[in-house]
């Protein structure tokens, strides 16, 4: 992937360690910002050996798969 100038992952609550590609670290800190759970460099916080049940999984909902979504055209009010 040496193609990629540009990246922002911010805010997408993101877990675990950034690739060591060296592409994902030529990105500026500011791209992975508001992941609080993602470590490794360039990020100053270091990834440790944390426990695999706190860890985030995926909801689960009983019942029928529905989904939702909310679409905002201009001039909508």
């Amino acid at each position: 992937m040496n193609f990629l100038e540009f990246l922002n992952l911010s805010q997408n609550l993101l877990v675990g360690p950034i690739p060591r590609d060296l592409q994902f670290k030529s990105f500026e800190n500011d791209s992975y910002g508001g992941n609080l759970d993602l470590c490794g460099l360039p990020l100053k916080k270091q990834c440790g050996t944390s426990d695999p049940s706190l860890i985030p999984q995926p909801l689960e909902f009983e019942g029928e798969d529905e989904a939702y979504f909310l679409v905002d055209l201009p001039g909508n009010q």
